[in-house]
């Protein structure tokens, strides 16, 4: 086998080894995200019933601070609502102006995911030359695009982070009114109850967690093994656009030589007043 053939057989072989390695890694990435959003659902219910325990143990005197303190936690609450709600507002009109101004197009979000999708594609894809290097234009292009989307991420980031408060501003406040209404019927019987459903959510928790920790360290591990194949691929496909930058300029070099002896020919026919054919002027135009 010839370089090019030794080559081309070293990538197929390691793209045969990536494979598997790949679909491995989606497997564990997938079941340690459902691992993670388990223990996160988990734990934001042991949240909202700790609060609502919390504030319920903390009431010695129901009678006299549980229903005021509870409206006053819930008015307090609607107050830092209505700032986040301001400032979102607020937000959602920098952001507009920012995409009007800049006349910017599309989801940054999915600006973000096809480069990323773009590049893995260059790795595991076996792209001709021609092929990588318009796939490398789109994603420089791409890459312009976002940088010019970047104050809308920080935007973006922040209403997200809004959003997530305002939500956990308004579970609190269900908790509040809740209680108030408890507190004024004198309903303390759930106080068992909640302890003993947070005890049980705090022990799936803990599963979910170790779960998660595991599947975490055997996908940080196959990671590291996909990267190594990656880069390996990459030094490989290196290779071989290096033999194809040569070839290339190998046979423009022969065409050049060749155009080069017809335009002498020619020249030579010229000189003793041969006929010229409409192919010998062809070939001493091309070769000047």
């Amino acid at each position: 086998m010839d370089e090019r053939e030794n080559i081309l057989f070293e990538l197929k072989k390691v793209r045969e080894e990536i494979n598997p390695v790949k679909a491995r890694f989606d497997e564990l990435n997938r079941r340690k995200e459902v691992a993670f959003s388990r223990k996160e659902s988990l734990k934001s219910q042991i949240g909202d019933l700790s609060l609502r325990l919390k504030v319920i143990k903390s009431q010695k005197d129901k009678e006299n601070i549980g229903f005021v303190e509870a409206k006053n936690l819930i008015s307090k609450s609607r107050d830092e609502l209505n700032e986040m709600s301001s400032r979102f507002k607020s937000l959602v009109s920098q952001r507009n102006e920012i995409i009007k101004s800049r006349n910017l197009k599309g989801s940054p979000d999915l600006t973000k995911k096809k480069i990323e999708q773009l590049e893995l594609s260059i790795e595991t894809e076996g792209y001709t030359y021609d092929q990588e290097q318009k796939v490398m234009k789109q994603i420089k292009k791409l890459k312009a695009i976002y940088e010019d989307m970047k104050d809308v991420v920080g935007i973006n980031n922040e209403l997200d982070s809004l959003a997530r408060s305002g939500g956990d501003l308004k579970e609190k406040m269900k908790v509040y009114g809740s209680v108030a209404r408890s507190v004024k019927s004198g309903q303390y019987s759930e106080f068992i109850a909640l302890a003993k459903t947070i005890q049980e959510l705090r022990r799936k928790e803990e599963e979910a967690f170790g779960e998660f920790i595991k599947l975490k360290n055997e996908f940080n591990e196959v990671n590291a093994r996909l990267k190594n194949k990656l880069n390996i691929s990459r030094g490989i496909k290196n290779k071989l656009n290096e033999i194809n930058r040569r070839e290339f300029e190998e046979r423009k070099k022969k065409e050049r030589l060749i155009l080069e002896e017809k335009a002498r020919i020619v020249e030579d026919k010229l000189k003793t007043r041969k006929k010229l054919t409409t192919q010998d002027i062809l070939a001493f135009q091309g070769g000047k």
